[in-house]
């Protein structure tokens, strides 16, 4: 078993997980394990149906007398028991990388989320005035974004899942792992040097600690978020959002691991809603080819230091 920090939280794995800042020996708030096979048979109510057939979703979510079980189309499946605080890896035919990916960047997230947190799907970096987060659907720009401020010095704090938890009076956004996962002409634009592949199944390469940007290793106080679509806009906007729509925007792009968990969702709602009363939340859209990179930068950093 080794340890690891991510999230905010200390791993104790049985998987390796280079990706990951060793931590030293601590009380984990995550146990991951490894068991050959598959899930044991039981009575699974499946959130979705497996993903088996083209068209079925990528990730589908079950409950059962084990906790929840997160099935990924040719990625395994992973075995949740929320009150020991414990995740099985069950391979089946993923490669190490596959499984490593899947862990770090989708199961961690959802468990954190269980638990309590409020797990935000952003990218996030932090400047002179505290973090931006930058939130929207897959494809909208989040990751490009955060590289090249990341290529121009801010530090990273998350790529694809940001914490999100109050303190002293703040919003603290806090470090997920150095790393980051972006496509190969975004790379060409904004790093040099040759990446490893994330998993077998995207293009996107992945940016790890020591490879020339900068990831913050300490939570940074939220001040900022925006929420990126995929609009085909020829100019840069930002605009303020009214409570409604930031609340939804929020809500939207958190994650949950069971919508039907009445309790969770409700606890989900507040924090999003007092989370919304406390940090401006932004509507950008700006022009999709690479060399607007750095106006869209100039836009956000004039409007987070108004």
């Amino acid at each position: 078993m080794s340890y690891y920090a991510a999230y905010g939280a200390v791993l104790r794995s049985a998987l390796p997980l280079p990706e990951l800042a060793p931590q030293p020996i601590a009380e984990p708030d995550l146990i991951v394990g490894v068991e050959n096979g598959g899930p044991i048979d039981g009575d699974w109510r499946w959130t979705t149906a497996p993903a088996v057939e083209s068209g079925r979703p990528w990730l589908a979510v079950a409950s059962g007398p084990r906790g929840y079980r997160l099935n990924f189309e040719g990625g395994g499946d992973f075995v949740v028991s929320v009150d020991e605080r414990r995740i099985t890896v069950f391979p089946a035919s993923a490669t190490v990388d596959t499984l490593r990916h899947l862990l770090i960047d989708q199961v961690v997230p959802l468990v954190l989320a269980h638990l309590g947190h409020f797990v935000l799907h952003a990218s996030a970096f932090t400047t002179e005035r505290g973090a931006v987060a930058l939130t929207g659907p897959a494809g909208s720009g989040k990751s490009t974004l955060s590289a090249s401020f990341g290529a121009q010095g801010s530090p990273l704090l998350a790529d694809d899942a940001l914490v999100i938890e109050a303190h002293a009076g703040d919003w603290l956004a806090r470090p997920a792992y150095p790393g980051l996962r972006v496509w190969p002409d975004v790379i060409a634009a904004v790093h040099d040097g040759e990446h490893s592949p994330v998993a077998p199944y995207t293009d996107k390469r992945r940016i790890g600690g020591g490879e020339g940007l900068s990831f913050a290793g300490m939570p940074a106080t939220l001040n900022r978020i925006y929420l990126l679509g995929h609009e085909a806009v020829e100019r840069i906007t930002i605009r303020p959002m009214s409570g409604r729509e930031a609340l939804m925007a929020l809500i939207a792009n958190s994650l949950t691991m069971d919508p039907s968990d009445r309790g969770r969702v409700v606890a989900q709602l507040d924090r999003a809603y007092r989370i919304c009363q406390d940090i401006p939340v932004r509507r950008l859209t700006f022009p999709r080819e690479l060399t607007s990179l750095s106006d869209v930068r100039a836009a956000i950093l004039g409007d987070h230091s108004a």
